[in-house]
């Protein structure tokens, strides 16, 4: 009987830790926008799309690149047999979601709650929120209706917004925001997209300073 209940608490641990770090140890191969090992495979979110924090190592891709679990803002880590990513690197930061497991949409569908705007250069420093619905909803239309090809000048100062929703606690969609003396522009490095906002944030500008 101690035999089967210790055989029985073994198994409770072992698929806790699968749980927790479901990928761990696997080596993944990247082909048409997805890794896979196995039977599982993943799908590469387009650009733009972030882990809010990165956590423990758990697998390789293609033998050479890390892979790790995916963290929301609290700390707590998302199961790896649903989310993964890279070595954080800002806006070229490559993320992994479970294909047949988790459904991510394009950014223009997700119903964000909050804007976090950032400074970023190795780290990101939080300086202020963006938590008005409605300005949150015209900033993605700027977005989604933008142009792809503006020549613009060096901007005097650039900002990450770093878009969240409570229906991805685990991830950020982020663009850039460009100020200039006479407006602002955001650049989506996903979709190559800028758009025109005007003075849409200026009383957000004043807190930057």
């Amino acid at each position: 009987m101690k035999k089967y209940i210790s055989f029985v608490l073994a198994l409770v641990f072992a698929a806790l830790v699968l749980s927790s770090c479901g990928a761990k140890d696997l080596n993944f191969v990247y082909a048409d926008g997805k890794i896979s090992s196995g039977d599982a495979t993943y799908i590469c979110a387009p650009m733009g799309f972030q882990p809010c924090q990165v956590g423990e190592k758990c697998a390789t891709r293609d033998g050479a690149f890390e892979l790790y679990e995916i963290k929301d803002r609290d700390g707590n880590a998302v199961p790896t047999d649903e989310w993964m990513t890279e070595e954080y690197a800002g806006d070229l930061t490559s993320i992994y979601y479970r294909e047949g497991k988790v459904n991510l949409p394009e950014y223009s569908e997700i119903d964000f709650d909050t804007v976090y705007v950032c400074e970023e250069d190795e780290t990101v420093v939080y300086v202020t929120e963006i938590t008005d619905k409605e300005l949150i909803s015209t900033l993605i239309d700027a977005l989604h209706t933008g142009a792809t090809s503006v020549m613009l000048d060096e901007p005097t100062e650039t900002y990450s917004l770093k878009f969240h929703s409570k229906n991805y606690p685990a991830i950020y969609y982020s663009v850039k925001y460009l100020i200039y003396e006479d407006g602002a522009y955001l650049f989506s490095r996903g979709t190559k997209t800028y758009a025109n906002i005007g003075t849409l944030l200026d009383g957000y500008a004043d807190q930057l300073k």
